[in-house]
């Protein structure tokens, strides 16, 4: 198994939701291409922002990879501590928590780079909190312009007396008795 930088195939097949994935969220989500993940991908592996050491960089092009492969079922701490950190078989997963350390390293790396070169980038990758398989997803674009808030709402009605009007009537009402 490749654990390098993905390469490019043309009319590459989609890459569909996992079954595990909820309803709701399969149908939030469109059919994202192989090289639209691997374009991300390779885009995230080059930012300088993304500031993770080489390791973390092989862990996210072979759980990827992976996903891609349609063999996500298969993406488990000891197969990523096998396959990626050079682990034996007799890999412990309870006394070595290489896989999860460098998990929170990966996720920290995530967040960096979509807060400053990724900002833009229409393609999210992400690895969920207690999970080891990436989730892709487009940016929802948030630039676009709300309507605006019509001005008579935000004005008091001619018709209607303001509360503060109210309350001084009361006041000298009650003042004078």
């Amino acid at each position: 198994m490749s654990t390098g930088l993905i390469g490019y195939r043309s009319n590459s097949p989609m890459v569909r939701p996992p079954k595990s994935v909820s309803e709701s969220d399969a149908c939030a989500r469109s059919e994202i291409s192989e090289d639209a993940i691997r374009d991300g991908l390779r885009h995230l592996l080059a930012s300088a922002d993304f500031d993770v050491p080489d390791r973390v960089r092989r862990f996210l092009s072979y759980v990827v990879e992976e996903t891609i492969a349609g063999r996500s079922s298969g993406i488990k701490a000891y197969t990523i501590a096998i396959e990626v950190f050079g682990r034996g078989t007799d890999f412990d997963i309870m006394n070595d928590p290489v896989v999860r350390i460098e998990a929170g390293r990966l996720r920290r790396g995530l967040e960096r780079y979509y807060l400053l070169d990724g900002r833009t980038a229409p393609l999210l990758i992400d690895l969920a909190k207690g999970r080891y398989v990436p989730s892709f997803r487009w940016r929802v674009s948030d630039q676009s312009d709300p309507e605006p808030i019509s001005t008579s709402i935000l004005q008091p009605s001619v018709q209607a007396p303001r509360m503060i009007d109210r309350l001084k009537s009361h006041w000298l009402v009650s003042s004078a008795g």
